[in-house]
C-alpha cells in the first residue's frame, strides 16, 4: 500500500544522497525543480510518469514505494553479509578497495535505514 509520507521523505533523502539535492535530481529525470519539490513536499502525488524516469535513473522503485524486499531476512543476516563482503574488500590492492570499501559503507547505511522504515511485523 502507497504511504505518502514515507514515499516523501524517502524522495527527499534520495534527492539529497544520490542527486546533491532535489536540482540535481531534477537534471537527472528531466523535470523541473519545482516539480520535485512538490512531489517531496506531498503537493503532487507521484504517477507513472515520474516512476518511469526514475527507473531510468536507476532508482530503486520498491525501496522507494515502500515495498520490503528484505522483511524476511534477519538483521544479523544483514551484518554477517557485510562483514564478510568487508573482509574480502580489505584483501583487495589499495587502489581497488578504497572504492568498494566506500560503496560498501553506503550499502550498509542503505540496509540499516531499510530495517528501520520496514513496519513491524
Amino acid at each position: 500500500m502507497y504511504n505518502e509520507e514515507l514515499f516523501c521523505a524517502r524522495l527527499r533523502d534520495l534527492a539529497k544522497s544520490q542527486f546533491g539535492g532535489t536540482s540535481g535530481l531534477a537534471r537527472a529525470i528531466g523535470m523541473s525543480r519545482t516539480q520535485i519539490s512538490n512531489y517531496i513536499n506531498g503537493a503532487s502525488k507521484p504517477g507513472f510518469n515520474l516512476l518511469q524516469k526514475l527507473a531510468e535513473a536507476d532508482v530503486d522503485l520498491n525501496w522507494l514505494l515502500g515495498v520490503d524486499k528484505v522483511s524476511e531476512l534477519k538483521r544479523g543476516d544483514h551484518y554477517n553479509k557485510i562483514q564478510q563482503t568487508k573482509v574480502v574488500v580489505e584483501s583487495l590492492p589499495n587502489y581497488h578497495a578504497v572504492g568498494l570499501y566506500e560503496e560498501l559503507a553506503d550499502i550498509k547505511e542503505r540496509i540499516e535505514k531499510l530495517l528501520q522504515d520496514r513496519p513491524a511485523t
